[in-house]
């Protein structure tokens, strides 16, 4: 098999188009064991207009990717709208985004040659980050950014599922997010077409993101893509943590994806305790009880019993966005009178859009319980949250502050009257 090079001419083909496109390839911006990203550079002749990249092959392509690309051609799957606030129109026109970074040609190094690769959107990378690095930010923390993703995430998937497609590998480094809460998805070529036996159908997934049957079954369905979004939603909900990623004490080795085919997790069972970030959470009791009832569901070992309608998971779901509420230690929680960060309280303010109605209390010291064991060395985030809402630091690792001072106009407007002065003053005595 030829090896893909910057400046290299290759040829797209697919449903859209007649015949062939001639477009080089231009440079790498990522690898990885099964294929090399490449930017496409079109020529002006060309009708290709939006931003493409080129996923080349390191080896042979799925046997239905030709079936694939019609597929995606007439279902619009690279054309789901995103879900985006109410504000004005112009705010939404910037806001608008790709939501799959859908595949929509085939790559030949020739025309009538052999498949090598796919082009496929290019999503605005300076936009948005994997959700992993979210979960690993004190954004996370914000219970409002995060429910309305976690809103956003399930619409996006029903979507996906409603055109007759199979996340499959549904991990966090597939899922792209931004600091408001968009969803988007990448690596979308790895989708499986319901009831495809052909294709990627190996049930080969990322460690720890796997249900529990798949590792017998190595079939992915939309039953195995629900209890994937269980356990994004539990990390969205619960500080960027998941519900199998505490230590079983009955297998202390134990990785997040044993503890999956163990079915043994933090949030329900109560020989196991909860992380140290969230020590004082009661686990799903923390949640509203319809929320508590359909996330529960989507987590559920057994695969006859999670739903692949997702309609009152939604509808939990925006609820819970509703009741979010701020105590009187200043964090806010999504139920009842019990703060996951700081235990037991009494009352609670609710707040509109995520702003409080008074001023944010003075958080409390936060001492985890005796019998817990002492914060891990490496823990995700070593701190409880501060109080909410504030100017989070963005996640992304091109956007940290610097620190400098930033002159604003009454600075400039004071150096200038000085250095007049200045002036005068030498002018009147030289």
């Amino acid at each position: 098999m030829e090896l893909p090079q910057p400046s290299k001419i290759i040829y797209l083909c697919g449903p859209e188009l007649d015949g062939y496109r001639q477009a080089y390839l231009g440079k790498e911006i990522a690898s990885g064991g099964e294929a090399r990203v490449y930017k496409i550079d079109t020529t002006p002749s060309n009708d290709l207009k939006q931003p493409l990249l080129a996923k080349m092959y390191l080896g042979k392509p799925r046997e239905d990717l030709d079936e694939f690309i019609q597929a995606v051609h007439d279902t619009g799957l690279g054309n789901i709208r995103p879900l985006l606030k109410q504000e004005p129109r112009e705010v939404r026109k910037r806001k608008m985004y790709q939501t799959v970074a859908a595949p929509l040609y085939l790559i030949k190094f020739r025309e009538n040659g052999e498949t090598v690769g796919v082009a496929v959107r290019e999503l605005d990378t300076r936009r948005f980050n994997a959700i992993e690095k979210f979960y690993g930010n004190k954004i996370v923390d914000n219970l409002h950014t995060s429910t309305l993703a976690a809103i956003r995430l399930v619409r996006l998937v029903s979507a996906i599922h409603q055109r007759g497609f199979v996340v499959g590998d549904f991990s966090a480094s597939n899922v792209l997010i931004d600091l408001e809460g968009h969803i988007a998805f990448i690596d979308c070529d790895s989708f499986i077409l319901a009831g495809n036996h052909l294709g990627s159908q190996d049930g080969k997934t990322t460690a720890n993101w796997r249900a529990p049957e798949c590792k017998e079954t190595k079939q992915f369905t939309f039953v195995s893509d629900t209890f994937a979004l269980g356990l994004h939603i539990s990390k969205l909900l619960f500080s960027g943590i998941g519900p199998f990623d505490a230590p079983d004490p009955k297998n202390p080795n134990s990785t997040p994806q044993d503890n999956i085919d163990a079915n043994r997790s933090w949030l329900w069972d109560d020989d196991i305790d909860a992380p140290f970030m969230v020590a004082r959470s009661h686990g799903l009791k923390d949640l509203p009880p319809h929320l508590r009832v359909n996330l529960e569901a989507t987590l559920s070992h057994h695969a006859t019993q999670r739903p692949t309608d997702y309609t009152e998971l939604l509808n939990a779901l925006n609820e819970t966005l509703l009741g979010v509420a701020q105590g009187p230690c200043g964090h806010y929680r999504m139920y009842g009178q019990h703060c996951r960060y700081c235990g037991p309280s009494t009352d609670s303010a609710p707040t509109t859009n995520g702003t409080s109605s008074a001023a944010p209390l003075p958080s409390r010291t936060r001492s985890v319980p005796s019998h817990r064991a002492d914060p891990p060395v490496t823990a995700i985030k070593p701190d409880p949250p501060k109080l909410q809402p504030e100017n989070h630091t963005p996640f992304t690792l091109t956007n940290e502050a610097s620190g400098e001072y930033k002159y604003g106009c009454i600075d400039y407007f004071i150096m200038s009257f000085v250095i007049i002065l200045t002036i005068l003053f030498l002018a009147k005595n030289c």
